[in-house]
């Protein structure tokens, strides 16, 4: 599983660095037919794949249903918008002196401390063996990250801002993959969980960078809401089972 989501996790970056040069280059115009497209083209392996699988001899087959565990999905998407927030900040860093190459070792630092975050088994540790204690820990570092961060790039200190954003991105690998998990693992289908929750991720990061122009100024302190209230919804919900969220 860990090598799947990290595997996805390439893949996801990938189709962000995609989505980011697109609006660079056409316009959210552009971006939102590419998000459309990338969706469409993840749906249809399950779509033509449902219909010539051959049904199961002494079991039910499932049928769509979009379910999961609501605290882990919430979180999820809390988690993106506020990692998707942060590097919005890191690429506003230009007007400041020498702001090019630390915004770029801050992003690159990044692709290596979520991979680790999503690799490392710390589930073997007795402490994080409960999903949420462990999703808790890793909204915690980001959390943490957030408010290092925001003071870094106040006082412009180059090493503070690519520490506290690779801590963010850790925080973030041991959250993103985890959470995913939780939504697989409980949905009937095996599979609409997960989905449910990244169609809520790429809905919110398109309209992140379509507002980014109003919330000039102000990612840090939406970045540190988004991850605060991520860790608020796992700490008080993520011990209850799965919760129903639609269903076909």
């Amino acid at each position: 599983m860990e090598a799947i989501f990290g595997i996805s996790a390439l893949l996801l970056e990938s189709g962000a660095l995609m989505s980011g040069l697109t609006v660079n280059q056409g316009g959210w115009h552009s971006a939102l037919l590419l998000a459309v497209v990338l969706t469409l083209a993840t749906l249809l392996p399950a779509i033509v794949g449902g219909e010539h699988a051959p049904e199961p001899a002494f079991a039910e087959v499932a049928k769509v249903d979009l379910s999961g565990s609501g605290a882990y999905m919430g979180a999820a998407v809390l988690a993106y918008a506020g990692f998707f927030l942060m590097l919005l900040a890191l690429g506003a860093l230009g007007a400041q002196p020498n702001g090019p190459i630390v915004s770029g070792f801050a992003i690159f630092s990044t692709a290596f401390a979520f991979s680790a975050g999503n690799l490392l088994p710390l589930e073997r540790l007795g402490p994080f063996r409960t999903p949420r204690l462990l999703i808790a820990a890793g909204l915690g570092l980001s959390l943490v990250g957030s408010l290092v961060l925001w003071s870094a790039i106040r006082e412009q200190a180059a090493v503070a801002i690519v520490c506290s954003t690779a801590l963010v991105a850790f925080g973030n690998g041991l959250t993103i993959s985890r959470c995913f998990q939780r939504a697989t693992l409980v949905s009937p289908d095996g599979f609409s969980g997960a989905l449910l929750t990244m169609a809520c991720v790429m809905i919110v990061t398109i309209s992140l960078s379509m507002a980014a122009g109003v919330l000039t100024g102000s990612f840090q302190g939406a970045q540190v809401v988004a991850f605060g209230l991520a860790f608020v919804v796992v700490t008080l919900f993520g011990g209850f089972g799965a919760v129903r969220v639609a269903g076909l």
